[in-house]
């Protein structure tokens, strides 16, 4: 049984825990989000990517584990909770003033408003670089009237490479492994701010009616959460990247740069080695400072 979940015993409505596989026990299934746009971004859509034999690759984005022996990884959308399960967890439901007011509220925390697939930068990669021969392909795009006359003003250079590839299919998102961190400390603040508004009501009597605004409150959270998920450019961040633009990785993150947004941190997929697109990734940001233009 999942602690919070309903059950014929406790008769708890208030559900704050993720199940490691399947539905939580009010059949939610947090990762139906994701499974639902894995067709769209598969790897038919990749035309950066090889066919892969032994029956995969449809619905999945390759990155090399280990290419030496052959070793590839499927990566599909991974499921994130907006309002994320720690911060419920932590700061509502283990709040033990808060104890009766969680018991008459009804809240999934896996929810399908509260989920939303996102890529991660590993996606990326998968589409604007060759992972076989590590080329990135681009083009010079001439820049308008107005922006080669400060170009001149300036004396930098006029015009602008851009990759030729088109837009993704997860154009706007946050990468799930950008600035995860600042992401829950925002949304860790949000959440205790809504436990410390719940204590309003708490009854003055035990065994007074309860009147909970706790799930309204907690829903009421997505909009500006989710916002900072989606509002991204991530086109125009390559691009600007591509072209030496110091801020391009903004378009990338979960959260605003006065939040705690940073440049990409070189992911590590494997026993603590950084493996080929790690390192392909860390010579990319190399080149990101210094434009390709």
């Amino acid at each position: 049984m999942s602690a919070g979940c309903p059950s014929e015993t406790t008769k708890n409505l208030f559900c704050a825990i993720r199940p490691d596989s399947g539905k939580c026990d009010c059949q939610n299934d947090y990762t139906v989000c994701a499974t639902a746009v894995e067709a769209e971004w598969s790897t038919s859509s990749f035309p950066q990517t090889p066919a892969h034999d032994g029956g995969h690759g449809v619905g999945k984005i390759m990155v090399w584990k280990n290419k030496a022996k052959g070793i590839k990884k499927f990566n599909k959308p991974e499921a994130h909770h907006i309002v994320s399960v720690d911060a419920v967890a932590k700061s509502i439901v283990a709040n033990t003033l808060l104890a009766d007011v969680v018991k008459a509220t009804t809240y999934c925390v896996n929810e399908s408003a509260n989920m939303i697939a996102l890529p991660r930068f590993s996606f990326v990669i998968s589409w604007y670089v060759n992972l076989e021969t590590g080329e990135i392909p681009v083009k010079e795009v001439q820049s308008t009237s107005m922006q080669q006359q400060i170009s001149e003003n300036f004396g930098v250079q006029q015009n602008r490479m851009e990759s030729s590839m088109g837009v993704s299919p997860f154009e706007g998102l946050a990468q799930h492994c950008t600035d995860h961190g600042p992401y829950l400390t925002l949304c860790k603040k949000k959440v205790k701010d809504c436990a410390d508004d719940a204590k309003q009501d708490i009854p003055a009597h035990p065994g007074d009616a309860i009147t909970s605004s706790l799930a309204g409150a907690i829903r009421g959270l997505i909009p500006d959460l989710k916002a900072r998920l989606v509002d991204k450019h991530t086109h125009v961040g390559w691009n600007d990247g591509l072209n030496g633009k110091t801020d391009w990785y903004l378009q990338f993150s979960m959260v605003r740069k006065s939040e705690g947004a940073k440049e990409l941190p070189f992911p590590i997929w494997s026993s603590g080695k950084q493996p080929r697109v790690g390192k392909l990734i860390k010579e990319l940001m190399k080149m990101f400072k210094a434009g390709v233009g």
